[in-house]
């Protein structure tokens, strides 16, 4: 008996299987923040322009590596790690005072060192009374009176913008004391035209 046909018949078959196999669907990767890689904070030494983004960078470095920092108190620990200068001198004593203390009886340490392990946001009040800007609104004023165009105006525009939305000024200040920062040059091509009332049109002008 012939068998070309039953032959046939099952090779039509199983093209058929194949084409109705359904396609296989691949997975697409999530990235969780396991997976994050964050940048190590920079040492903070008590320079009080660079407390912010000290802590800041503690903040997150923190979020993103929560199965390492279960206790607040370990968070503390490992901020005091990229502490120098200063701020190193400052807090030592108080790190001195746990290391004794935290494995036996963490009651029989100092009542400041305990209320600065107690959690990150105690620590983080602590430090910012310490080498915090005291007036940082003064502060920014005064940074942004000084400031004055040495490069392109574009670049002095960049820096303008960085420290006036600190200030509480309105527009006309504003405009008043980016002009007075600009180069000679710079004010006489603008004096040619009509002087722009706004900020954002005073800066178009400029660059």
């Amino acid at each position: 008996m012939s068998t070309t046909g039953s032959t046939k018949a099952g090779a039509a078959t199983g093209d058929t299987k194949m084409r109705e196999a359904p396609a296989i669907e691949v997975p697409t990767p999530v990235l969780t923040t396991k997976q994050l890689k964050i940048a190590t904070p920079t040492p903070f030494t008590g320079e009080r322009k660079k407390l912010e983004t000290f802590l800041l960078q503690m903040t997150l470095y923190f979020r993103f590596n929560k199965a390492l920092f279960k206790r607040e108190q370990d968070k503390v620990m490992y901020t005091s790690y990229y502490l120098q200068g200063e701020a190193e001198a400052w807090f030592q004593p108080y790190l001195k005072d746990w290391v004794r203390h935290c494995d036996t009886n963490p009651e029989d340490a100092d009542d400041n060192t305990i209320e600065l392990f107690r959690s990150f946001g105690k620590f983080h009040t602590a430090i910012n009374l310490v080498f915090g800007d005291i007036d940082e609104q003064q502060t920014t004023e005064q940074e942004i009176r000084c400031l004055k165009q040495t490069k392109s105006a574009a670049d002095y525009t960049a820096q303008f913008k960085r420290i006036s939305v600190s200030t509480n000024w309105d527009d006309v200040a504003l405009v008043a004391q980016y002009y007075h920062g600009l180069k000679d040059r710079v004010k006489d091509e603008i004096s040619r035209g009509e002087r722009p009332d706004e900020l954002h049109a005073m800066m178009l002008m400029a660059i």
